[in-house]
């Protein structure tokens, strides 16, 4: 029971990197706020303006139609500067709950690894490992044992080939006819 307990656990977390993504995108969407209160504010101000813009006509009042146009074209450069600004604090958040995640997989994945360097997934006859046995032992389990070690890095590495083979967005060309 043991032995597979340690098989579950150390193939999850070996398949931790590839569930980071989801998790970044949630924590960065609980991060950013989206629109304040003064942005919508100035977004309701430019679309009364364009309203009144409109029953406004440019041939005979055009002094005031002008104006109109100036004030409208001043907010939105507010509200654009406003919304680079909030957009520059987005990736910047967006950057730090990537490194944040990253870190605690990071940090779990060696807790995990330094906790149970001693301890095995898998244990098969010595003959069906022979000439791999000690290899597959690394670093502190008996020949005939599989560590958790090199679990972690053959999950990591088929997980990463089937990702790249089945998840990648490949570009065919069409049959020539």
């Amino acid at each position: 029971m043991a032995l597979f307990f340690n098989l579950i656990i150390s193939t999850i977390v070996s398949c931790s990197h590839y569930i980071s993504s989801p998790v970044k995108q949630i924590l960065a969407r609980l991060a950013c706020s989206g629109e304040t209160a003064e942005e919508k504010l100035l977004l309701s101000e430019v679309s009364s303006l364009r309203r009144s813009l409109q029953g406004v006509s440019m041939a005979d009042q055009f002094a005031a139609w002008a104006k109109l146009q100036r004030q409208i074209n001043a907010l939105t450069q507010k509200y654009q500067a406003k919304a680079s600004e909030r957009y520059k604090q987005e990736q910047f958040l967006r950057r730090v709950c990537g490194v944040v995640v990253d870190a605690v997989i990071w940090m779990l994945t060696l807790w995990y690894v330094w906790c149970s360097r001693g301890s095995a997934v898998a244990a098969l006859p010595q003959h069906l490992l022979t000439p791999l046995g000690s290899v597959l032992a690394v670093p502190s389990c008996q020949p005939g044992e599989i560590s958790v070690v090199v679990w972690m890095a053959c999950v990591r590495s088929v997980v990463s080939h089937l990702r790249s083979n089945f998840f990648s967005k490949r570009i065919t060309a069409a049959p020539l006819t």
